[in-house]
C-alpha cells in the first residue's frame, strides 16, 4: 500500500471560482506576495510555475496542497514540496506544512489508478507543527535530493497492453492535470508499473518492436508505452525522463534518502476508460467527473494532439467542416480483429485489394488498405497512418481505441460483433468522447444476420458521402456518435438518478467493478440493454450469479420502457415474443420469421 503523510504548520484557504463546489480545499502560504495574484481557479492562477517555484525554492521545507474532485471517488491533489521515501511495502509521500488554524484541515482520499474496486489508495495523514523550527528539524531527517518542475504520479497496471496503458494509465493521470489547468505543462512521469522491460533500452526501435515473450508479455508494447509516457510528459523532447517507482524504491532504500518533488499531481481514480459510462471521463456528457472549466469538451482531442507531438509528428490539421477543403481522395483503413473468422478476413482483404467503385461521378476516390496493427510497429508508425485516415473500419475491442487519434472530419465505422447471436458495438463511449470525428454503425439487423461484402461496401460509401457532403466541426453534440444502445443508456441515466449513480459506481461497495464485468467488453452498453449476466471469471472469490441490471443498479422498468420507445425490436429485426424484458439474454434471440417452439 502507498502512504501519504501530510505534515502541516500553517495555511490559509486559497480563494476559488464561485460555483466550483468540488474544489474542496487548498493549503498555501498566506503572504501578500502570493495573495496579490491569486483570484480564481488554479488554472487561471498558475499559468507558469515561475512565481510559485520562486517562493518554494526560498522556503523549501514548506509544502502545500489543493484537492479537487469527490473524496474517495475521483479526487486529485496538487502538491508543492512533497517528499518521496521508500518503505518496506512501497513508498510514502510526506508534505510539510505550516499549522492550519482555519479549521479547514481535511484528509484527502486519493487513489492512483482507475479500475473500479482494484484501486491503490494513497493515505493522507495531516500532521500539524506549531513552529517553523519543528518543521525544519523534521525536514532535515529526509536527506532529500530536490527535483524541480512538475511530476505526475500514476499507475499503469497492464503496461504491455497499449489501450489499457494509455486509457487506464496515462489518460486518467492527464485528467488529473486538467483539473488544475496543467494540461499544457511539461511533466516528468513517476509511474508504478510492472517490470516488463528489465534493463532494455526502450528508446531503441528494436526494443519497441519485440514480440510476445515466453512469459506471455508483449515486451515491445511495454517499451512503446514507457516511451509514450516519457515523451508525452516532455512533449517530444528526447531529454525527458521516466521515473519508475520500483527503481526509485531500491535506490532510496540503499541510500536511506528521499526525493523532494517541487510540484506533484496525483489521484486518478474513476477517470479511465474502465470507469466509463457513456463517454470517457472528463469529456462533455461523461457524467462521471466534475466538469471543471479547463477540461473543455475536446479533452480527448487535446490528449491526441499531445501524443502526436510526443512522437514528433505534425498535428492533425484543424477543420471547420469535414469537406473544407474538399478532398478528391479518401483514405480508408479496414482493421483486422482477433474476433474475425478466416472467411471475414478474406472478404475484407479482397475488398482492400479490389477497391470499391464510386457510385456517382464526382465522388471522392477511395484508397482502401487492410491493416493488421501487430504488423505496424511501433506506435509512431501507427499514428502516422491514423493521421491521414479519413475512414476507419473497425470491430470492437482494442482496435477501436485507435479512433481517439483520428483527424478532424474523419469517420469511424463500427462493424460490431455478434456473440451467441447477441450483437454488440463494444466501446462506443469512445464516440461520445470524440468531437472531431463521426461514429457510424453497421445496422443492427445486418449485424444480427451477418453482414455481407455488399453491406460493408455500402456502409463505407455512405461514410464517404457523409464526409464529402460535410458535417460541422467540432461536433456540437457528440451524442450523435452513439448507437441505439448508447442512446438508451444515456437516456436511462438522465431520467433515473439511481441508474446514473449505479453506472458511475457510486452506490456499490466495489466501486462499480462488478458492473463492468460485461461479456463483450467492460464498457459495453449493449450488455446492459440486453440485461446480460455479469462475467465472473475475474472476480475472486466468485460471487453468486448476478445480472448486470442488479450489479449496475439500473431501473429495469424504465430500461424496458426505453427499449420500446426506441423501437429496439424493430431495429434488431426480431419478432415480438411477448417478453417482459422486450428483448434480453434470458428471453432468447430468434430472427424474424423463425417459429418459437
Amino acid at each position: 500500500m502507498q502512504h501519504l503523510v501530510v505534515l502541516c504548520l500553517w495555511a490559509s484557504q486559497w480563494p476559488h471560482v464561485a460555483g466550483n463546489s468540488k474544489t474542496r480545499r487548498a493549503f498555501f502560504p498566506s503572504t501578500n506576495f502570493l495573495q496579490r495574484e491569486r483570484r480564481g481557479a488554479i488554472q487561471q492562477e498558475i499559468t507558469s510555475f515561475a512565481e510559485v517555484a520562486a517562493y518554494y525554492n526560498a522556503r523549501s521545507p514548506e509544502s502545500s496542497l489543493e484537492c479537487r474532485g469527490s473524496p474517495g471517488y475521483d479526487e486529485s491533489c496538487f502538491f508543492h514540496n512533497v517528499y518521496f521515501s521508500a518503505t518496506d511495502s512501497g513508498f510514502k509521500l510526506s508534505a510539510l506544512m505550516v499549522n492550519d488554524t482555519s479549521g479547514n484541515r481535511q484528509h484527502p482520499l486519493l487513489h492512483d489508478w482507475v479500475m473500479p474496486a482494484i484501486v491503490y489508495p494513497v493515505d493522507v495523514d495531516v500532521i500539524t507543527f506549531d513552529s517553523h523550527a519543528e518543521l525544519r528539524a523534521h525536514a532535515a531527517k529526509f536527506q532529500a535530493k530536490r527535483r524541480n518542475g512538475l511530476t505526475l504520479l500514476f499507475r499503469a497496471q497492464w503496461s504491455d497492453r497499449w489501450a489499457h496503458a494509455l486509457f487506464d494509465g496515462l489518460y486518467p493521470a492527464f485528467m488529473s492535470l486538467t483539473k488544475f489547468g496543467l494540461k499544457d505543462h511539461l511533466f516528468t512521469p513517476l509511474v508504478d508499473l510492472p517490470n516488463y522491460t528489465g534493463n532494455m533500452d526502450c528508446r531503441s526501435e528494436s526494443a519497441q518492436t519485440m514480440g510476445l515473450s515466453a512469459q506471455g508479455i508483449y515486451t515491445g508494447a511495454a517499451c512503446q508505452m514507457e516511451e509514450a509516457f516519457r515523451l508525452f510528459g516532455s512533449k517530444g523532447n528526447h531529454e525527458g525522463e521516466l521515473l519508475k517507482i520500483a527503481e526509485l524504491h531500491n535506490q532510496l532504500r540503499a541510500s536511506n534518502g528521499s526525493l523532494l518533488f517541487q510540484h506533484l499531481v496525483t489521484g486518478s481514480a474513476h477517470m479511465g476508460e474502465y470507469a466509463s459510462n457513456v463517454a470517457l471521463p472528463g469529456t462533455l456528457g461523461s457524467d462521471l467527473t466534475e466538469e471543471v472549466a479547463d477540461n473543455g469538451r475536446d479533452i480527448v482531442g487535446i490528449f491526441s494532439d499531445r501524443m502526436y507531438q510526443a512522437h514528433g509528428l505534425p498535428l492533425p490539421q484543424p477543420r471547420t467542416a469535414s469537406n473544407i477543403p474538399p478532398k478528391d481522395r479518401l483514405n480508408v483503413i479496414i482493421t483486422e480483429n482477433k474476433r474475425m473468422d478466416s472467411a471475414t478476413k478474406s472478404m475484407l482483404k479482397k475488398m482492400a485489394s479490389e477497391g470499391i467503385p464510386s457510385v456517382n461521378v464526382g465522388e471522392p476516390e477511395l484508397a482502401i488498405r487492410f491493416i493488421n496493427w501487430h504488423h505496424v510497429q511501433p506506435l509512431k508508425e501507427q499514428l502516422r497512418i491514423l493521421r491521414d485516415t479519413d475512414i476507419m473500419v473497425s470491430g470492437i475491442g482494442t482496435a477501436l481505441f485507435y479512433s481517439a487519434f483520428l483527424p478532424y472530419g474523419s469517420i469511424c465505422l463500427n462493424t460490431g460483433w455478434k456473440e451467441n447471436n447477441i450483437p454488440s458495438y463494444g466501446e462506443e463511449m469512445l464516440g461520445m468522447a470524440n468531437h472531431r470525428s463521426r461514429f457510424v454503425y453497421m445496422p443492427l439487423e445486418k449485424l444480427m444476420k451477418g453482414y455481407s461484402e455488399l453491406d460493408l461496401a455500402t456502409a463505407i460509401l455512405d461514410a464517404a458521402k457523409l464526409i464529402s457532403r460535410g458535417f460541422a466541426l467540432p461536433l456540437a453534440d457528440s451524442a450523435v456518435n452513439l448507437s441505439l444502445f448508447g442512446k438508451i443508456i444515456r437516456e436511462l441515466g438522465r431520467k433515473s438518478e439511481t441508474s446514473k449513480k449505479g453506472l458511475q459506481g457510486k452506490l456499490q461497495q466495489d466501486g462499480g467493478f462488478l458492473c463492468h464485468q460485461r461479456p463483450t467488453g467492460q464498457t459495453s452498453m449493449s450488455d446492459l440493454v440486453f440485461e446480460r449476466n455479469a462475467v465472473l471469471i475475474n472476480v475472486l472469490p466468485p460471487p453468486p450469479p448476478v445480472n448486470l441490471t442488479a450489479a449496475c443498479y439500473l431501473d429495469v422498468e424504465l430500461l424496458r420502457e426505453l427499449k420500446n420507445h426506441h423501437g429496439f425490436l424493430e431495429a434488431l429485426g426480431l419478432p415480438d415474443r411477448g417478453c417482459a424484458c422486450v428483448v434480453c439474454e434470458a428471453c432468447g434471440f430468434e430472427p424474424r420469421g423463425t417459429e418459437v417452439k
